[in-house]
């Protein structure tokens, strides 16, 4: 028998492990007020913000790993073998694919509503906060250099993409598949918990995919590479996008839809499935047979 305790009990210390580490790094703007940091400057603002990830989601599961002694390498699938770059490559084709159904989602979660009344005036408060988020997103990602441009993908596309990835994937789904014994299970109910823990309604939706998009290249990948290419690569996206229109070197801003027609659509989401299938599904069955 197991002598380690129950799985659920560890994904309940990680969580709350991940509450009281929230909490530490959320004071480090007060902290750094106190020390004469000035807040107000968006690249302090960014700096703060890679420290918050950094305590929020690395210190719970490296420290839950240390508690039960888990096997670091093997419970975050810390394998940076050749193959897996490789496959990391084809994670960011099938990211590229999968665009314009992630931007269909988006536009039907955007078209929710709540009706008049009270919940009429929730929906409101929520855009409204959707809207000053956004706006707030814009102003700390504005680059009027190539220097200020990758320290802005360094900072809110290759820090976030690695610490989510280690608490999400690493740590939670991995626990979570031990748990329910079930790893599809596991994959479906980490996508929803990674979708709401960003906070936006009206885009939880798009998340949720990507979550999907990204537990299952984990799992199957077999690497903790192959999912944080995939989800920089996203945010990296954003990032760059946002660059090139506050340059007016293109006219589509990322808070644009796509609007890619509906054939299209259908053509790429079939791509996507079938690429996955054929590198990671078969190659992940071929693997167990050996």
């Amino acid at each position: 028998m197991d002598a380690k305790p129950k799985y659920g009990q560890q994904v309940l210390v990680l969580l709350l492990l991940f509450v009281g580490f929230t909490i530490v790094g959320s004071c480090l703007m007060l902290v750094a007020q106190l020390f004469g940091a000035d807040i107000a400057d968006p690249k302090t603002m960014l700096v703060l913000q890679g420290l918050s990830q950094l305590v929020s989601f690395v210190l719970p599961p490296v420290l839950l790993a240390v508690i039960y002694r888990h096997d670091m390498r093997q419970l975050f699938q810390l394998d940076f073998s050749t193959g897996k770059w490789g496959l990391g490559l084809v994670g960011l084709v099938i990211l590229v694919l999968a665009m314009p159904i992630c931007d269909w989602v988006a536009q039907w979660n955007d078209g929710w509503h709540f009706g008049s009344g009270v919940w009429g005036k929730i929906e409101s408060s929520l855009r409204e906060m959707n809207n000053e988020l956004s706006a707030t997103t814009e102003k700390l990602l504005y680059a009027d250099n190539v220097g200020r441009l990758v320290f802005n993908l360094v900072v809110v596309a290759l820090i976030p993409a690695v610490c989510e990835e280690l608490f999400f994937r690493g740590a939670l789904q991995q626990l979570l598949s031990k748990w329910f014994r079930q790893p599809h299970v596991a994959v479906v109910v980490t996508a929803v918990v990674f979708g709401l823990a960003h906070g936006e309604l009206f885009a939880l939706m798009p998340r949720i995919v990507l979550g999907l998009l990204l537990g299952y290249l984990f799992f199957y990948g077999g690497s903790m590479v192959v999912n944080s290419m995939v989800h920089f690569m996203n945010n990296a996206m954003v990032v760059v996008l946002y660059y090139l229109s506050q340059q007016g070197l293109v006219g589509l801003s990322p808070d644009e839809p796509l609007n890619v027609m509906w054939q299209w659509t259908a053509l790429f989401t079939v791509a996507a499935i079938g690429l996955f299938y054929a590198n990671f599904v078969m190659d992940h069955s071929k693997s167990k047979n050996l």
